[in-house]
C-alpha cells in the first residue's frame, strides 16, 4: 500500500535536489508534496489501521456465513442479512498515479442496522475479493480520498 508514496515522493526529491540550486523552490515543493501526498497517506493508512485492529473476518462461502469479531464487536450474519453493501474508492482507483488511491474500504450494513467497516488493510485484493466472496455487488462511492466517514 505505501510503495506508490515511496516511489512518488523519492522521485520528486531527486528531480528537485538535481533542479534546485538555490533551496527555494526544493522547500516549497517538498512542503507542497507533503500537503497532497504524504499527509493523506498518514491519515488514510492510521485510519484504516484503528478501524480493523485486532478484528477478525471469517466468511464462510459453503454456509454463507459471515462472522466478524473486534475487541467492542462480535457478529455472525448470514449473506442474506446484508442490506447494503457499499465500496469507497479513492478517485484514480489503482492508476499508481496518486499515493492513495489503492485505499478503499467496504461497509457492510445488515438487516438490523448495524455495520462494520472492512478495508484494504484487513483484506488482500479487496477490490477484486469481497464482492465475489459474499455473491453481491457493493454500490460504488467514490471521493477524492477515501478516507472512513
Amino acid at each position: 500500500m505505501l510503495t506508490p508514496l515511496i516511489v512518488v515522493n523519492t522521485a520528486i526529491i531527486i528531480g528537485l535536489v538535481y533542479l534546485d540550486t538555490q533551496g527555494n523552490l526544493l522547500l516549497g515543493m517538498l512542503i507542497l508534496t507533503f500537503i497532497l501526498s504524504v499527509l493523506p497517506v498518514i491519515i488514510v493508512h492510521t485510519q484504516y489501521y484503528i478501524a480493523n485492529r485486532g478484528a477478525s473476518l471469517i466468511i464462510d462461502t459453503d454456509k454463507k456465513i459471515l462472522m466478524y469479531s473486534s475487541k467492542i464487536k462480535q457478529y455472525e450474519y448470514s449473506f442474506d442479512d446484508i442490506q447494503f453493501l457499499y465500496h469507497y474508492v479513492s478517485y484514480g482507483g489503482g492508476s499508481g498515479w496518486y499515493t492513495f488511491d489503492e485505499y478503499r474500504f467496504f461497509k457492510i450494513v445488515f438487516n438490523d442496522n448495524k455495520e462494520i467497516i472492512i478495508t484494504c488493510l484487513m483484506m488482500n485484493d479487496i477490490k477484486h475479493t469481497l464482492e465475489k466472496l459474499l455473491g453481491k455487488v457493493a454500490e460504488k462511492k467514490p471521493s477524492i480520498i477515501a478516507f472512513i466517514r
